[in-house]
């Protein structure tokens, strides 16, 4: 199979929760690929290793809830999953879902003061009917926060924006949840001190220890000529914010 940039008749990818009540399009390739073998990642997962596809955030729109589909393999059409009564009935989650901006309890920017860079609010919505995902800041291993986006009833992790990366201008987009994964791979095994000794990697995709050092070596064209123009975005949101009184 081709790469995912090779073929823009791929795009756009739809995506969501396994209940349905959270739907997204991917509206362009990803910048880059990786396949995570982070402890962290693990944890969070409960599996061996993660895709994530890293994005910018306005090429993430949220659509409206549809009934849930379960991805059958490659070239296979989705079926539908049989959502429980339980599930169905539920209401919206008692905590305030509107409230998605800045890290750790909740705050954010308020009125008056300069844009925080890492207020994580939820893409674009393509409807006014559109649900809105919940978020969970989570600690990382260099200390500074990750916040994972979920669905208030399944609680399904969709995406998470990392604060010592693109905060809230990028996403990283968990592969798994779009509904035909088989058309992403990854590009790059990161963090592979880490793997699980059952894993062997023979794709051919460069592998690192810990994180790629050169970004422009692992990226396609295209997608190394995005991750600068959002690198810009990030340091001027960045001085911008150090700006502020």
């Amino acid at each position: 199979m081709s790469h995912y940039h090779e073929d823009p008749s791929r795009f756009p990818l739809r995506g969501g929760c396994a209940c349905g009540h959270i739907r997204y399009t991917l509206t362009a390739p990803p910048i880059i690929v990786h396949c995570c073998h982070c402890t962290a990642c693990q944890r969070e997962t409960g599996s061996a290793f993660v895709l994530n596809a890293i994005v910018e955030t306005q090429l993430l729109t949220l659509d409206p809830p549809e009934e849930p589909t379960i991805s059958a393999g490659p070239g296979v059409p989705a079926v539908p999953a049989t959502l429980p009564s339980t599930l169905k009935s539920m209401g919206e989650p008692k905590w305030d879902t509107q409230d998605l901006g800045g890290w750790g309890e909740g705050e954010g920017s308020q009125e008056g003061e300069g844009e925080d860079p890492f207020a994580c609010p939820p893409p674009p919505s393509s409807s006014p009917h559109s649900q809105k995902p919940i978020t969970v800041h989570t600690p990382t291993e260099s200390g500074l926060p990750q916040t994972i986006a979920r669905c208030p009833r399944c609680y399904v992790a969709l995406w998470s924006h990392y604060h010592c990366g693109a905060g809230r201008h990028g996403v990283f987009l968990r592969v798994g949840t779009l509904d035909t994964p088989s058309e992403v791979g990854p590009d790059v095994h990161i963090y592979t001190k880490s793997k699980r000794r059952f894993v062997s990697i023979d794709d051919g995709k460069p592998a690192f220890e810990g994180f790629y050092p050169k970004p422009q070596e692992v990226m396609w064209k295209g997608g190394w000529e995005r991750y600068e123009n959002l690198r810009a975005i990030v340091m001027a949101a960045y001085a911008a914010a150090k700006a502020t009184p």
